[in-house]
């Protein structure tokens, strides 16, 4: 298990509750955005992405992390337009659609979402 996050204190309340639970070498942790530490790994069976408030997705390297048959797990804050074109671009870069669910309000027109996918055998990308 590879976990990444900007934030260094999460990675520190991470690594004590790593030692607390003595799971030591199990996880690997690593303080950085995970849009950079995502393009360094790759062969992964699952990946989950809590990008709330961005807008920026880099699917290739979602891609190019996962797997054939591996699974992302993307949470974000999106209004219901904002879902249906986060899905369709998904589908477009070779994922399919495996479940969608509300997690909980945000605001009068915004939800946090969970979206699962799955990444497709041996699809090429269009954009590469």
């Amino acid at each position: 298990m590879i976990a990444f996050d900007k934030n260094p204190d999460a990675i520190a309340a991470l690594e004590i509750n790593i030692k607390r639970n003595k799971i030591g070498g199990v996880i690997s942790t690593h303080v950085c955005d995970s849009w950079g530490g995502i393009k360094t790994v790759n062969n992964l069976d699952r990946i989950i992405m809590n990008n709330p408030t961005s807008r920026h997705v880099d699917l290739i390297s979602i891609r190019n992390a996962l797997k054939d048959r591996g699974i992302v797990n993307f949470y974000e804050i999106n209004d219901v337009e904002g879902i249906a074109e986060r899905m369709k671009l998904f589908n477009e870069e070779g994922f399919e659609t495996m479940n969608k669910r509300i997690v909980h309000g945000y605001s009068k027109n915004s939800s946090m979402v969970s979206l699962e996918f799955r990444k497709v055998d041996r699809w090429v990308s269009r954009k590469e």
